[in-house]
């Protein structure tokens, strides 16, 4: 609880390690104390998480706090709150939870092409990029539920809180229809405000 306060990013003014081995070398550190250098673990104890392929190691938050008591609890923003603050500059829509999963339904189907529009989650500070994975994670299923591969994608309007993109087509049933996962590929759509 006493030191010097750093306040720029040229300037590191605390480390965090996570020991993965450590032996009886370095096993003279107490318990809820700070620490020398070198010093890892609590007496007589040993530290081996690589010891195995399983091993994993999971961080929720780190509280850096001056005094010489921490509170019991994290004092950041709600984890709800902080979406949304992302949100407001980035989202990706990651397509992942089954083989050939609704993306959009699509406004218009012609036998060349269908458009659709994709509501954004969290309206966006600016009017964002779009990018998406390689057309051929697309697939397109048309109203006769018939599967199409797509030729290509094309972004032609964006807003803030919502996108309209081409889906290039040949042969598809004039109709509804919709734009799914292509199987299990990797496919996602990325709205990028943070320019």
């Amino acid at each position: 609880n006493t030191g010097t306060w750093y306040f720029n990013e040229a300037t590191r003014g605390l480390r965090i390690n996570v020991m993965l081995n450590a032996g009886t070398d370095l096993d003279d550190a107490t318990a809820d104390t700070w620490t020398g250098s070198s010093e890892f673990i609590t007496s007589g104890k040993q530290d081996n998480l690589i010891d195995y392929a399983g091993n994993e190691i999971y961080l929720s938050q780190f509280s850096i706090v001056k005094g010489s008591s921490a509170p019991d609890s994290f004092l950041g923003e709600p984890i709800s709150v902080v979406k949304k603050q992302i949100a407001y500059y980035v989202e990706r829509f990651d397509h992942t939870t089954g083989g050939s999963e609704t993306i959009s339904r699509a406004a218009g189907t012609t036998a060349s092409g269908s458009g659709r529009a994709m509501i954004h989650y969290q309206p966006k500070r600016a009017i964002p990029t779009i990018t998406t994975s390689a057309f051929g994670t697309f697939s397109f299923l048309d109203d006769q539920n018939t599967t199409r591969a797509p030729s290509g994608i094309i972004i032609n309007h964006t807003q803030i809180d919502r996108t309209q993109h081409i889906c290039t087509i040949s042969g598809a049933t004039m109709g509804a229809g919709c734009l799914i996962r292509d199987g299990s590929d990797t496919t996602w759509i990325m709205a990028d405000a943070r320019h």
